[in-house]
């Protein structure tokens, strides 16, 4: 239910863009409702979207890991089709690129979801920090911005689940942060794994 608007807010954002060309990547992962079709025919009329269909639901971590290996930009936009993370932050994400940071993270201030969720999150991230030899930043999603440098260097890493944000704070490549409070879902229910969204 989320395709048609998040085609229109990311196509509305680059027009607004004149010196930026786009692709649109979107990886499904094998779903079973009108989905794929829908894309197909969106891809049928738009030659900057473009699709991977996987044969079986890889989990969101490897699923968004291939999608990035796909990219053929200049740098690539990680953006959840729920529209929970901002699109109308793209351009300041590009701005900070041009600044000369090739991974520019969207810090969540502010999240939908229960105290215990959020306790949980809290919880994890103290955890995650506490065993990692790597900072890891709080609240950082998948919402993020990977110059092709960056993602060179992903190429040659093999990992059957690629924990994406700790890989790219360990790389050794600079970054930086954008604050945002997260947008309520209007569509739909996810159907992540619930671990996953405590991440």
């Amino acid at each position: 239910g989320n395709i048609h608007r998040v085609v229109s807010a990311v196509r509305d954002i680059f027009q607004a863009l004149p010196d930026v060309a786009y692709e649109h990547i979107f990886a499904d992962n094998c779903s079973t409702d009108e989905t794929l079709p829908m894309l197909r025919e969106l891809a049928r009329t738009d030659k900057r979207i473009k699709i991977i269909a996987n044969a079986r639901n890889f989990g969101a971590p490897r699923s968004v890991f291939n999608a990035l290996l796909a990219s053929t930009g200049d740098a690539a936009i990680l953006l959840a089709a729920d529209l929970e993370d901002p699109p109308e932050l793209i351009p300041s994400f590009i701005e900070k690129w041009r600044e000369g940071n090739p991974i520019v993270f969207g810090i969540r201030e502010k999240r939908s979801g229960s105290r215990f969720i959020a306790l949980l999150r809290k919880l994890y991230y103290r955890v995650l920090n506490a065993v990692s030899d790597d900072e890891l930043l709080n609240d950082a999603g998948d919402f993020v911005l990977i110059d092709q440098q960056v993602i060179e260097v992903l190429r040659h890493i093999n990992h059957q689940e690629p924990y994406l944000r700790g890989i790219l704070t360990s790389i050794g490549f600079p970054y930086a942060g954008i604050n945002y409070g997260m947008n309520k879902r209007t569509w739909g229910k996810s159907k992540t794994n619930p671990i996953y969204l405590i991440m």
